[in-house]
């Protein structure tokens, strides 16, 4: 809303790829122009997504042709994957009470635990955050070497965006938020997802404790 009162003519696209499997996302629809939803990130097929646009929004295709999806991208439409996705979308919606609150759980133990034992921040603690995702700050502790001493541990977590789960830069969204250079190489971002089981909050944090004393 206020981005429209301000710029009427830009158009709002909202990337809710993370979002889905926690969260119904129509309400979003209503107040911004394109939204993206990605299949694989609610266990649907990989390479296969969605693009919602509304009424009116003029976009010009990229590949050309034969005009198929309304004229916006040509070439053969991928129908089985075009399946697959809804019926993960039916999935997922189904299980969202489920995912949270099993998931949310975790989380929350697992930021718990690591609170416990060592120096740790929370990035966005209190915060109306997805129930999937924990990003954390322990200083001193540089976030690329962290993440190569849990890989050997079993524990895949990532330093950049889920777009960018190779990068070892900082993040350019933590310092835009004011963040410090140093301190933002120092965070590091754990996911979680649908086949999180109980004690697996725990797990994590007692793999990163022991890492993180090691490298003390």
């Amino acid at each position: 809303g206020a981005i429209r009162a301000h710029r009427p003519d830009v158009l709002v696209h909202t990337d809710a790829v993370q979002s889905f499997v926690a969260e119904d996302v129509r309400p979003i629809t209503a107040s911004v122009d394109l939204l993206s939803l990605a299949a694989h990130k609610f266990g649907g097929p990989k390479g296969v997504g969605l693009l919602f646009v509304r009424a009116g929004t003029r976009l010009d295709p990229i590949i050309h042709g034969g005009g198929h999806e309304a004229g916006r991208r040509s070439g053969t439409s991928n129908v089985a994957g075009a399946v697959g996705m809804v019926a993960a979308m039916r999935a997922a919606s189904r299980d969202r009470d489920r995912f949270n609150e099993v998931v949310g759980r975790e989380r929350d133990r697992f930021e718990a635990a690591l609170s416990e034992r060592v120096d740790a921040t929370v990035n966005g603690e209190g915060a109306d955050r997805l129930a999937h995702f924990s990003h954390v700050r322990i200083p001193g502790v540089d976030a690329e070497t962290l993440l190569i001493r849990l890989d050997q541990e079993g524990v895949h977590a990532a330093a950049g965006s889920s777009c960018q789960s190779g990068a070892i830069e900082p993040s350019h969204v933590l310092m835009a938020m004011g963040m410090p250079v140093d301190e933002a190489s120092e965070c590091v971002r754990f996911s979680f997802g649908w086949d999180t089981a109980a004690g697996d909050g725990q797990r994590a944090a007692d793999a990163v404790v022991e890492v993180v004393e090691a490298m003390a």
